[in-house]
């Protein structure tokens, strides 16, 4: 293999997130967290866009298939951007830090930013393929 480091595909990266469904122990690659976002983004559009068409509700409005949608994904979303801030070495209480608006940046930077190299105290790095299984 050429490339050192694990790299999560899309798929992956869904099956993984849905597979630690309530689970915020260890770390998650920015690649497992945002093959996820993007998978959920995908997902709530095609949700609401089932609630415009079908259901008839109004462009804007929140309809029952967006509500299940969010409900089903709430928790391993969550649990991913916790698995995300532990990578960078942040306790996942930080995500709470979204409820304000100006503490979206940071949170942003932190999802963005490459995770600790080697283990911290929340876990093994994710990128290091002799710690991952396959």
């Amino acid at each position: 293999n050429i490339y050192p480091y694990y790299i999560m595909s899309f798929g992956q990266s869904i099956k993984t997130c849905f597979g630690k469904y309530i689970d915020w122990n260890g770390r998650a690659s920015r690649s497992e967290f945002w093959y996820f976002q993007l998978f959920l983004f995908i997902l709530y559009f095609i949700a609401g866009q089932i609630d415009s068409f079908v259901l008839g509700t109004e462009l804007g409005q929140i309809g029952t298939t967006y509500i299940i949608v969010l409900l089903g994904t709430m928790l391993p979303a969550l649990c991913a951007q916790i698995r995300r801030l532990h990578d960078v070495n942040r306790s996942g209480w930080w995500c709470l830090i979204s409820l304000t608006c100006i503490g979206i940046i940071p949170l942003l930077i932190w999802e963005a930013s490459p995770g600790t190299s080697g283990s911290n105290q929340y876990g093994d790095d994710p990128l290091d393929k002799s710690a991952t299984v396959e």
